[in-house]
């Protein structure tokens, strides 16, 4: 059994269609971060990251005074 594949895509006959779709997403994505802004992660704002797990629940601004101590 052979398959037989279209040889000739009409690649240009989608044009408008795909330069209409390229638009829109670019126009949504301009809306989106004018409206929301860039949520950087600490890759590109810098920092530190410290996780540290808890058998049991801690009380968060003790910790924060903790770290501040040590110079975090």
């Amino acid at each position: 059994m052979r398959v037989k594949f279209k040889d000739n895509i009409d690649f240009m006959g989608s044009r408008k269609l795909a330069f209409a779709l390229s638009g829109a997403m670019i126009i949504a994505s301009i809306v989106f971060i004018a409206l929301r802004g860039l949520n950087l992660g600490l890759d590109f704002t810098g920092g530190t990251v410290i996780e540290i797990g808890y058998p049991e629940p801690v009380d968060l601004e003790e910790v924060r005074g903790s770290l501040s101590k040590a110079g975090y």
